[in-house]
């Protein structure tokens, strides 16, 4: 994917095969509300992990010299651990920025992964200099796609997750049906148990745009789908169902499943 801003508060990603998606970027104000829950999580974290060194310490009789340096260990790698973690394991959300619907992603568009959300939190002692977040809320005011030093480093972006109607097209049973497989109510539940919310605005985008899309590239990147949903939902597509049909059912399930749909705002 490639990735072009439109304008200064949303960004625009291009597949190869000329699909967009098009992201809300977080504006500062929203990340700082995001950051001061994460905060206040974090001071929990801290002063519950305190009183456990407190008393371990004092039933050990670890020496007063090294109980300050487990605590400043503690003071340092807390905060990147936290963030770290949570943004691995729930694809770009802290507590925080769930609260707020944002997420980070990679500036091509796809997930954060765990290389960019470790060199990400690790220029955070950098970003909160002189303090409370000083060079960070910079260059998140300055930077075109409110980047912050470890996000520049990382490329990955901060978006807010839009919560949207589903588009009328995406609504049309009648063009997405896909016969008694997909009607059942236990495969039915499978699909949306198993797929993530990007994954569902992926297959749900490929629907909307499958017939403006040259045939070669239609065919690849159904093919692809599908290949992914079997992986996802453990189970292989009937012969009676074409790449198409099937991926366009899952779609429609998708859809019919929530009443919103956040993230990309089909353009």
């Amino acid at each position: 994917m490639s990735a072009r801003a439109a304008d200064v508060s949303r960004l625009r990603v291009w597949t190869p095969e000329n699909v967009d998606f098009d992201f809300e970027i977080a504006n500062l104000a929203s990340r700082f509300y995001a950051w001061f829950i994460d905060q206040c999580v974090i001071a929990g974290v801290l002063f519950l992990l305190g009183c456990f060194v407190s008393i371990v310490a004092g039933l050990s009789g670890m020496g007063q010299g090294l109980t300050p340096v487990v605590f400043v260990a503690l003071f340092f790698l807390v905060p990147p651990l936290y963030f770290t973690v949570l943004e691995s394991w729930t694809r770009g959300r802290s507590l925080g920025k769930k609260a707020l619907r944002l997420r980070v992603i990679q500036e091509t568009g796809v997930p954060l992964a765990l290389g960019p959300s470790i060199l990400r939190n690790l220029f955070r002692v950098v970003d909160m200099m002189p303090g409370f977040g000083g060079i960070g809320a910079a260059a998140v005011f300055f930077t075109r796609r409110g980047q912050r030093l470890g996000d520049l480093a990382a490329g990955t972006v901060v978006i807010r997750e839009e919560r949207r109607v589903a588009p009328r097209a995406a609504r049309t049973r009648g063009e997405w049906a896909s016969g008694e497989f997909l009607a059942d109510p236990g495969f039915r539940w499978r699909i949306l148990s198993a797929v993530a919310p990007d994954e569902r605005d992926l297959v749900v985008q490929l629907c909307l745009r499958r017939h403006s899309l040259d045939m070669d590239s239609r065919a690849r990147l159904l093919s692809g789908t599908r290949e992914l949903l079997e992986m996802k939902l453990g189970a292989s597509v009937p012969p009676y169902l074409s790449d198409e049909r099937f991926v366009a059912g899952v779609g429609s399930i998708l859809v019919e499943g929530s009443s919103f749909w956040p993230g990309r705002n089909p353009s």
